[in-house]
């Protein structure tokens, strides 16, 4: 069992907060992994401001700029109590990670429970068997198309931005016999040690829960805490 919040989109410092709580830490340190956003700087000193208000200790995880040994990575994974993964090339990141082990690494932090697992767009749909993203390789459905993830969710799919993809992730799920979750922009999926939840900024935010019933998919909008200001 762990812990895992999978967030539509736009980060919304409120949604931090909440995962810097559900850390139960005073100063939690705070890997961020850039890998998706091409190790952007600019987007990590960014997010390093906003977790630096709930007190979090950040550091960057550079796949493409620097060259880790195994006893660094070992040392970095262990550091961390929250785990961030960005926004940006989904397909491009699970490439990298595949190369360089960080699939693993996530995995086992995942099954030991030893920090808290999140991201953003592609950070939400790494997590999961695969995700409509517009990374996609092999785009079925217009501009978007399913890139796999890494499978902690082996048998769920995942759509961010659900306001602009949810039509597109309905329709792919249908062909494929497959089950989903759908979060908007500023919301998220919790997943606490088998406990499932959904928490927003607002309650416009679009949210869908797919499951496959006597060979139809179903569309259930599932009820989410409200983040105060």
């Amino acid at each position: 069992m762990g812990r895992i919040v999978a967030i539509g989109g736009l980060e919304s410092s409120r949604i931090f907060r909440y995962i810097c709580e559900m850390s139960h830490k005073e100063k939690p340190n705070f890997l961020f992994i850039a890998t998706p956003s091409s190790d952007d700087g600019a987007l990590y000193a960014k997010i390093s401001m906003q977790v630096g208000e709930f007190g979090c200790e950040p550091r960057p995880l550079y796949l493409f700029r620097r060259k880790y040994s195994k006893a660094q990575l070992d040392e970095i994974f262990s550091w961390a109590d929250i785990i961030y993964v960005c926004g940006g090339d989904t397909f491009k990141s699970i490439e990298a990670w595949k190369k360089f082990g960080i699939d693993e690494y996530l995995r086992g932090v995942f099954l030991r429970d030893s920090a808290i697992l999140c991201g953003s767009s592609a950070g939400g749909i790494c997590w999961f068997k695969r995700g409509m993203s517009d990374s996609s390789r092999t785009p079925e459905y217009g501009k978007h198309g399913w890139v796999d993830g890494i499978g902690i969710f082996p048998d769920l799919c995942f759509c961010p931005h659900f306001s602009g993809r949810g039509e597109v992730f309905r329709q792919a799920l249908c062909d494929s016999g497959e089950e989903g979750i759908g979060v908007d922009n500023n919301a998220a999926y919790v997943y606490d040690n088998g406990k499932e939840s959904f928490i927003s900024c607002s309650s416009t935010c679009k949210l869908g829960i797919f499951r496959q019933q006597d060979g139809n998919l179903t569309i259930t909008v599932p009820e989410a805490e409200i983040l105060s200001e």
